[in-house]
């Protein structure tokens, strides 16, 4: 028999448990909000979701009592889960779009560190080489079509000059 003091730490860690779960739950939620994924790739990523979720609780029972798995896991998880989300949901929602909101301007700032080297660099090279280019194609272009209007009166002089046999 399972001392009632060790009974009473399985059910803190259940309910814990619980609270961990809203707190992922409500991560998601505000992702899916500000992400908006493609309706046909909410039940796969809802379904990632509750494969997560049941790893996290079946992970956190293994290290707390060996996965038993009784009648006060359930009740332990859905109290926890009910007192997050009566009491803790709605402030941590607001806490982690700012948090998601902040992360994205600062992975926005870092996409901006990284590509700039390589925009400097299409500035100062790859224009230029392009404009190069331009004009090499043009003075090629004016080369061919003077070269055809000189080469047909020497091909008729060479030819009246030397005609075939």
């Amino acid at each position: 028999m399972v001392p009632l003091s060790q009974q009473f730490l399985y059910m803190v860690v259940t309910v814990g448990t619980g609270l961990v779960m809203g707190i992922v739950f409500d991560c998601y939620r505000v992702w899916r909000g500000l992400v908006k994924p493609h309706r046909l790739l909410t039940p796969i990523t809802d379904f990632l979701l509750w494969v997560f979720l049941t790893g996290i609780a079946f992970g956190l029972l293994l290290f707390s009592n060996w996965g038993e798995v009784r009648a006060y896991v359930f009740i332990g998880l859905a109290l926890g889960f009910f007192l997050y989300w009566r009491f803790c949901s709605h402030l941590f929602i607001k806490m982690c779009r700012r948090l998601f909101q902040w992360l994205a301007k600062l992975v926005n700032i870092l996409i901006q560190v990284v590509i700039f080297p390589f925009s400097l660099v299409a500035r100062l090279v790859v224009i230029p080489l392009g404009l190069i280019n331009m004009v090499i194609r043009q003075v090629a272009s004016a080369t061919r079509a003077a070269w055809r209007g000189l080469s047909r009166p020497l091909v008729n002089w060479w030819g009246k000059r030397h005609p075939h046999k």
